[in-house]
């Protein structure tokens, strides 16, 4: 059991959610719930009033000839999302990844390009796998400065892993496991990470299995100062004020004035190692009260440039602000990269209002036989899919033997009652996301529930969602999402006591996660063969739907809004952001007209 669940990785990228399932967003996770691994966080934005305006940039105007004014500059205005919150100090990546000013500031070892699938260097200026990929080896670039001037090193490589398994909500667990002594080290066992050796610029990876993703899945961990948050305590160093009051990076773009809690602006980072970013200023905004019309009306005004998350991600809003202005464009993924789903609590709540029949396997695999999968997909057109699994029924991993789903009140009445179901105690189905289709779909899914008479109380949390859902846990069933390159890996929650999941509890009596881990291992170590996966992915598809923890609903194309007036961006990057941190941005190629 133990080296089973050494061995768990998952992706975490992100957006979007469960990332806290949280995202969902919350999500990336990222949804608090996230993706975590590979989970989207919940996306609560909405502009707050404002007297205030951002400060002139402190750059001296450059020489001009005169009768010639100087070139204006040229902002690029988006959305300040946070999980957490706008009121006091930015939000840490490892637990929320929803705004796109990580990856404006912070770097990562590796990046993906290729459709996500390609990792290429970033920090580190190669990487080759040893010892029959038992060990991975990192070559860093000596050239890097962190914003402040000082020098990127090895030490700063090494002080962010241990960050990374030591951080309560940290999204990267799975990765420090999968180092030899990573889980010792996570445990309190052993104060440093067994198989992590630098040597002046190289650092050296001694794994405890052959993992062939592992590579991919540093592009989503951000690299982190040891100068500065290594005076923080591990495990709270993402409310070390000192450092996130205004944090600094080795990314492209650094932080220059913020406002609590309305706005921050970021300029170019004069030390950056690499190509320098294509636009000159971006001011990001926070729209924390309002909701997604607020958002909405934004971009109709010219106030936004770019919009995207959880809120906005739905096509008939979408398009019909797009119609109230020429200059918006909306851009969708090509294929599903976006399931909503509903999970189940196995361990209680901190109220006595828990309803524990649905740690009963046939109760949760009688519930999912109510769900009207495709009425719920409908609410979505062009861009919802009715989905059983996590593997879109188009991809050739899907596992075809399983039985095309029914919707049937008839047989999920019986099993209900042959599982001792209490009809009078109601189920409590708690969600995140504030908009009219999401309150849509609970009535829908209530109508469903009450058919077989089964009583449903949806509510929508609001305030902290990481400790609503993770620490309260006052709810039966949640409604998040899930979000990643490699659907696959949204099935690794199951196999870790860590992560979007976590509220599936320890108690093998209920929930079992050995068979999980047992393939991925199996998933891990054969990552290159087709073969190999397509069996993996069949065998996880037919586990979990027996266990029914996870109930997939349908997936979506994700989509975001920009002005094509005034944003100039590559089509290939527009695929990929910003559904993940792990991609890679190319900012030098963000332009604005």
């Amino acid at each position: 059991m133990k080296k089973a669940q050494k061995v768990i990785s998952l992706l975490l990228t992100l957006l979007l959610c469960l990332g806290v399932m949280a995202g969902c967003q919350p999500a990336t996770q990222s949804d608090p719930g996230g993706t975590t691994a590979g989970g989207v966080t919940p996306d609560k934005s909405s502009p707050k009033e404002t007297t205030a305006a951002p400060k002139e940039t402190t750059a001296a105007p450059q020489e001009t000839t005169k009768g010639t004014d100087p070139e204006p500059e040229k902002i690029l205005n988006l959305a300040w999302h946070s999980a957490t919150g706008t009121d006091a100090m930015m939000e840490s990546p490892f637990s929320d990844t929803q705004s796109l000013y990580h990856m404006f500031i912070w770097d990562s070892l590796v990046k993906l390009e290729d459709g996500l699938t390609r990792a290429v260097p970033m920090l580190a200026e190669s990487f080759e796998f040893r010892d029959d990929g038992m060990a991975l080896k990192f070559v860093l670039r000596d050239d890097v400065k962190w914003q402040d001037g000082e020098a990127f090193t090895a030490d700063d490589v090494v002080f962010t892993l241990k960050l990374a398994g030591k951080l309560p909500k940290s999204t990267h667990k799975p990765i420090i496991r999968s180092i030899k002594g990573g889980e010792e080290f996570i445990d309190g066992k052993a104060d440093e990470i067994e198989g992590v050796t630098a040597n002046g610029n190289t650092i050296t990876l001694d794994l405890v299995i052959k993992d062939l993703t592992i590579l991919n899945k540093f592009a989503s961990v951000p690299i982190m100062p040891v100068h500065l948050l290594g005076k923080a305590d591990l495990a709270e160093a993402d409310k070390y004020t000192d450092f996130w009051k205004h944090p600094i990076g080795t990314g492209a773009y650094r932080i220059d004035e913020i406002k609590y809690p309305d706005y921050f602006t970021m300029v170019r980072n004069e030390n950056y190692w690499g190509t320098p970013g294509g636009f000159d200023k971006a001011l990001f905004k926070s729209y924390q009260a309002g909701g997604a019309e607020t958002q909405f009306a934004a971009l109709i005004s010219g106030e936004l440039d770019l919009a995207y998350g959880n809120e906005i991600n739905d096509i008939s809003a979408a398009q019909n602000t797009v119609r109230q202005n020429d200059k918006l464009k909306i851009q969708m993924a090509n294929d599903v990269n976006y399931r909503r789903c509903f999970v189940f609590n196995m361990v209680g709540g901190t109220d006595d209002k828990y309803n524990d029949i649905v740690r009963k396997p046939e109760v949760r695999q009688a519930l999912n036989l109510l769900i009207d999968r495709e009425s719920i997909a409908a609410f979505y057109p062009e861009q919802g899919l009715a989905m059983t699994t996590q593997l879109s029924p188009t991809s050739h991993l899907y596992n075809k033997d399983i039985p095309e789903f029914k919707r049937d009140v008839d047989k999920a009445r019986q099993m209900l009652e042959e599982a001792d179901f209490d009809f009078n105690k109601p189920l409590r189905l708690l969600y995140y996301y504030d908009d009219q289709t999401s309150a849509d779909v609970m009535e829908v899914v209530t109508q469903n529930f009450a058919e077989a008479g089964v009583k449903l109380e949806p509510f929508l949390a609001k305030g902290d969602l990481s400790a609503i859902i993770y620490e309260q846990k006052n709810w039966d069933m949640l409604y998040g999402a899930f979000s990643s390159n490699d659907p696959v890996l949204n099935y690794s929650v199951l196999a870790t006591t860590e992560g979007s999941l976590a509220y599936l509890g320890t108690d093998p009596t209920y929930y079992d996660r050995k068979p999980y881990a047992d393939l991925f291992n199996e998933y891990f170590a054969t990552a290159t063969d087709p073969e190999s996966v397509k069996k993996v992915c069949d065998q996880l598809q037919v586990l979990a739907a027996q266990d029914s923890f996870l109930l997939t609903i349908y997936g979506l194309r994700m989509l975001f809004i920009y002005n094509a007036d005034k944003l100039v961006v590559s089509q290939n990057i527009m695929n990929d952001l910003p559904t993940s941190f792990g991609s890679h941005p190319h900012l030098e190629d963000w332009k604005l007209k």
